[in-house]
């Protein structure tokens, strides 16, 4: 299992600051994370830093995401061989009012 964050727009190898925190106490206790450039991401283009591994599972921690570019999230994460917890389905469903309130 992976977190995977965003980076700081203009230091790429932190964090993004709201989530600074929360990253460097999943670190501390050794969990792996993986930072990404929310910017680049928004061009197409996706590079998480350090790399996934093969098969791993990721879990997104970053601002929440309309669910077109989460859908987006997950192909690029199951592009570079990994597999994201949480589909785009899910996502849609625990963060749309609309799909859980009747």
């Amino acid at each position: 299992m992976r977190l995977l964050y965003p980076s700081d727009p203009f230091e790429k190898n932190k964090p993004e600051e709201s989530f600074a925190e929360e990253y460097n106490a999943a670190i501390k206790i050794g969990l792996k994370c993986s930072l990404f450039v929310s910017d680049d991401f928004d061009a197409g283009e996706f590079k998480p830093r350090p790399r996934f591994d093969e098969n791993e599972e990721i879990i997104y921690r970053g601002w929440m995401l309309t669910p077109d570019n989460y859908f987006q999230l997950q192909n690029s994460i199951e592009a570079k061989g990994a597999k994201v917890l949480t589909v785009k389905a899910q996502y849609k469903f625990c963060h749309y009012l609309p799909e859980w309130y009747s």
